[in-house]
């Protein structure tokens, strides 16, 4: 069940919040013996969104007259794995097929699209003492786009990717641990890159402990890579014919602190990490036509910091809260399109929150055997894309309820969970040439929506068969 209704709160004949509907249905397997062990797993999503000119029902889709935003989601996910325990070390198996379906309309304009995504994993991980060891996987990912859409940029794809890792764990003593690995990918059409990590561990005395963490990422982008970019609706998207690849190089060191006893524990966590950019996709506006415009910006960066405290008192009352504040800049060193903005010049990442913060209350009961939880999750503001007629959205809380209460083999649940959708402009931008709405479907985000969330399950097992 899922709330809101379609509102309109300004009555100004466009919805403030659209209609949502959510539907999952999943289904988990497991098996257990001497040596191996097998796990499936199987879920179905579906989900609804509707909003636009109120007065839009399902037989004006493809109308020109009355706008409406109609996107249907349908998704299929399974995934097997299987390990074997040999003394030559641990062989596991993974396999996971997604089926992702949407058929959507904006405006006039229908979206039907179809993506396949295909992964397959061989691991191999052996202990060479209780020091040390080793993983080697190769792995395979297969992604599959289609879509109807008729744009100057090319939005279909196949994408192929075989990749070996090679994982890497040495703790020469209880106070230090070191974690090195090499991603070695393959890209069909493109080159091969070795993406690196190393992490060390480092606890010099009792109850502290410090952390060091390098790296490096690559990912490359396509016209839906940002899926914050799709809010926008898909008229006037202008995408260079090839995208250079993002490229990053990463650094993060942390420190810890706890103390406590039997009954109770105190823990304080902070983390400092920068990343930086080369080619980062970014999303520009032109704030006279309404064009979506991505383009690559060849200097960017993201910084910021990670503050986090735990509370237990063991077997009653436990408090997780913390905190992330952050920010994503970019500027270009040489214009991408006539007209782009001044060269550099920093700008904010749009849609990138400033503060994240988060606080969890649980409470158990052990003889009855009975959970609770309340969890408040709350977020800054993000920069809007230019001509929005504003700059931020606005910060918002979000609290939720949880219960849980076991019986022999079944357990019930009851969640409240308050979740956050893009609302609409009030005051949508209009194209001077033919006078439309291009971005009613907009965010000024963010709106507040409720789901309520009954669950029971049954457990059968029988020796280790589950």
């Amino acid at each position: 069940y899922a709330e809101p209704d379609l509102l309109d709160r300004n009555n100004d004949g466009l919805s403030d919040t659209p209609s949502i509907g959510r539907g999952r249905l999943a289904f988990r397997l497991s098996r257990d013996e001497s040596g191996w062990g097998a796990r499936a797993a199987v879920q179905a999503l579906a989900e609804r969104r509707v909003a636009g000119d109120t007065r839009w029902t399902r037989a004006d889709r493809g109308s020109e007259l009355i706008y409406g935003r109609e996107i249907l989601t349908r998704r299929f996910e399974t995934t097997l794995s299987g390990k074997r325990v040999t003394s030559a070390g641990d062989i596991r198996l993974d396999a996971g097929l997604a089926v992702h379906r949407q058929d959507s309309w904006y405006g006039p304009t229908n979206y039907d699209a179809l993506q396949r995504r295909l992964n397959l994993r061989a691991g191999w991980l052996r202990t060479w003492s209780p020091a040390q060891s080793t993983e080697l996987a190769l792995e395979y990912l297969q992604d599959d786009y289609q879509d109807n859409l008729e744009l100057a940029s090319p939005t279909d794809r196949l994408v192929r990717v075989p990749s070996m890792l090679l994982h890497h764990v040495w703790t020469p003593g209880p106070q230090v641990g070191l974690e090195s690995s090499l991603r070695t990918e393959k890209h069909i059409g493109g080159e091969l890159v070795g993406i690196p990590r190393l992490a060390l561990r480092w606890e010099p005395v009792r109850d502290w402990q410090v952390r060091l963490a390098a790296g490096s990422g690559y990912r490359p982008v396509t016209l839906f890579s940002l899926d914050k970019a799709a809010h926008a609706g898909f008229d006037g998207i202008d995408v260079p014919s090839r995208l250079r690849p993002e490229r990053s190089r990463n650094l993060s060191a942390g420190l810890r602190w706890s103390t406590g006893d039997l009954e109770s524990r105190l823990t304080l966590d902070g983390t400092l990490f920068r990343t930086d950019f080369s080619d980062k996709v970014v999303l520009s506006w032109d704030e006279v036509l309404g064009i979506t415009r991505y383009a690559n910006a060849d200097d960017a960066f993201s910084q910021g910091l990670e503050l986090r405290a735990e509370l237990l008192l063991v077997g009653r009352w436990r408090l997780d809260a913390g905190g992330t504040w952050s920010r994503v800049r970019y500027r270009y060193t040489e214009p991408a399109h006539a007209g782009d903005m001044a060269l550099n010049q920093w700008h904010d990442e749009h849609l990138n929150p400033f503060w994240t913060a988060r606080a969890q209350l649980k409470r158990l009961w052990a003889e009855q055997a009975v959970e609770a939880s309340l969890t408040l999750r709350s977020t800054g503001p993000q920069v809007l894309p230019e001509g929005r007629g504003k700059t931020y959205t606005p910060t918002y809380h979000l609290l939720d309820l949880d219960l849980q209460k076991s019986l022999a083999n079944w357990t019930f649940g009851l969640r409240v969970e308050n979740l956050t959708d893009w609302v609409q402009p009030d005051a949508p931008l209009v194209t001077t040439a033919t006078g439309q709405t291009v971005d009613a479907a907009l965010i000024y985000g963010p709106m507040l929506g409720r789901t309520i969330l009954a669950r029971v399950q049954w457990t059968y097992q029988k020796g280790s068969d589950s």
